[in-house]
């Protein structure tokens, strides 16, 4: 009779304790998802808006880096992207800068 009641006891904590280990990976899981949402500011849509023009022939984009406006210890942190381009075929970097440069001439 006392190793049922053992048994039993034991099985009802096993089956807390599992439960209790799904409920903390759960709870991380959700906190690691939320923790890469990222909401961008109306500045940052408004530059990317801006930024979708640029359709190169010269060169092709390799690398995109999105900064929000936010308060910073020496003042307040302004909304910036950065995109980086490579040139293709026998195009130059020069003609790659000189193409973006038009391009922003024409539309802004």
């Amino acid at each position: 009779m006392l190793s049922h009641i053992l048994s039993t006891c034991f099985r009802t904590a096993s089956h807390r304790s599992s439960i209790y280990k799904n409920y903390i990976v759960l709870a991380i899981g959700i906190l690691f998802f939320l923790s890469g949402c990222e909401i961008k500011s109306a500045q940052v849509e408004r530059m990317e808006k801006l930024a979708s023009i640029m359709q190169l022939a010269t060169g092709r984009e390799v690398g995109r880096r999105l900064q929000n406006a936010e308060p910073g210890l020496t003042g307040p942190t302004i909304a910036q992207i950065l995109i980086e381009y490579e040139p293709i075929n026998n195009y130059t970097k020069k003609d790659v800068y000189n193409e973006i440069v038009a391009i922003l001439k024409k539309n802004y």
